[in-house]
């Protein structure tokens, strides 16, 4: 006599972890700088359960690496970004991991941040220079010079020097 038995889940079996959003855009970073999101997870079982958290990117960092979610309940994730010095796309995968009986269930969420490099723009461009004509001595002209940034992100102007040109 010859007894087997085979395990399935059951069809239209639901997850046990979920996530919202499904997808994460951690938005526009400068070079060097930071930017941070929030994800929630949910358990949608009648027992806690110990989710194991990795990204496939070091410049995508969640922490803890392992968070307990309590039956029927959720958390919320911090998802950090630092940007390198180089510019452009960067993508990654958050992967969530839940360890069961026989093997493991896995909801992987992409992330994606955005690196541009801040600037300045000034009017009138810096080689065009200020002309502030004959000044009798005693008196003063006074120019506007306009400092514009074109770039998402925020840029922090520590000094301004003048010079002067001799001719």
């Amino acid at each position: 006599l010859t007894c087997s038995l085979a395990l399935h889940p059951a069809a239209g079996a639901t997850q046990d972890i979920t996530a919202y959003p499904r997808s994460l855009d951690l938005g526009l970073c400068k070079t060097g700088g930071q930017s941070r999101a929030e994800l929630e997870i949910g358990n949608t079982t009648s027992d806690p359960i110990d989710v194991q958290l990795t990204t496939t990117s070091a410049n995508f960092r969640v922490s803890p690496d392992t968070v307990t979610i309590p039956a029927g309940s959720h958390k919320t994730l911090l998802i950090d970004f630092t940007a390198p010095a180089q510019t452009g796309t960067f993508e990654a995968a958050l992967t969530m991991e839940v360890a069961k009986l026989l093997g493991s269930e896995k909801l992987t969420v992409p992330l994606r941040a955005v690196v541009i490099q801040p600037a300045l723009e000034f009017v009138p461009a810096p080689e065009a220079g200020f002309d502030f004509g004959p000044t009798p001595i005693a008196q003063s002209e006074r120019r506007t010079l306009l400092v514009a940034n074109p770039t998402a992100v925020a840029v922090t102007v520590d000094s301004l020097y003048i010079e002067t040109r001799d001719g």
